[in-house]
């Protein structure tokens, strides 16, 4: 299903397409990805000053439930939906809300992710993907280290954008590592199930 999304970009909006996509575990008691408080502000004035892009922000569901249920340092449920208002308003800006992403994704140049997920499904999509993560986050298996191969890794949201930029007049050099990370995955026709099978097996089944 990410293999074959069909390209939508509901920006109208005639720049390179940047998507940017939020994690929900902006607090420091889970897995530790999120990184939206430290870097929205950044992101609008990146956004606003680059009106050669269309920059896509889209969070997880869970994102805003987080922020009104939980103490998130610097970060206020009402700057939340300000915020989504004013980058919806630039000109060049948008948000995804409420649907599936991988179109987006899809048609888009480049993606901006600090989401654990994102960093291996739109390894499927041939993306290049700027993986931003935070110092504290929880460590990554083995698996999860092969996967990184196929990402940009930044922990500074500065290097981030400048990692946008340039990617977005270069060839990706992580592209063969991704072909490499996903072979085996898109070599399945039923994957769900083999996931199925394994999680059997590990209960015992």
């Amino acid at each position: 299903m990410i293999e074959h999304a069909t390209p939508h970009w509901p920006i109208h909006h005639g720049g390179k397409r940047v998507l940017w996509t939020a994690h929900h575990t902006i607090t420091k008691n889970w897995f530790n990805f999120g990184t939206f408080p430290e870097i929205y502000r950044a992101m609008y004035t990146w956004t606003k000053t680059h009106q050669e892009l269309s920059v896509l922000f889209n969070p997880h569901p869970l994102l805003r439930e987080i922020i009104s249920t939980e103490e998130v340092p610097g970060l206020t449920l009402q700057q939340y939906d300000d915020f989504l208002k004013q980058f919806d308003e630039l000109p060049n800006g948008g948000v995804l809300q409420n649907t599936s992403q991988y179109g987006a994704s899809a048609a888009s140049d480049i993606i901006l992710t600090d989401g654990a997920s994102a960093f291996y499904e739109m390894q499927i999509q041939r993306k290049p993907i700027v993986a931003l993560l935070r110092k504290d986050h929880t460590a990554f298996t083995a698996e999860g280290k092969q996967i990184l191969e196929g990402v940009h890794v930044q922990t500074d949201i500065s290097a981030a954008q400048r990692d946008i930029l340039r990617l977005l007049h270069e060839p990706d050099s992580k592209l063969d590592k991704q072909i490499a990370n996903t072979k085996a995955w898109l070599a399945n026709d039923h994957p769900e199930y083999a996931i199925m099978q394994a999680m059997r097996g590990e209960m015992g089944l």
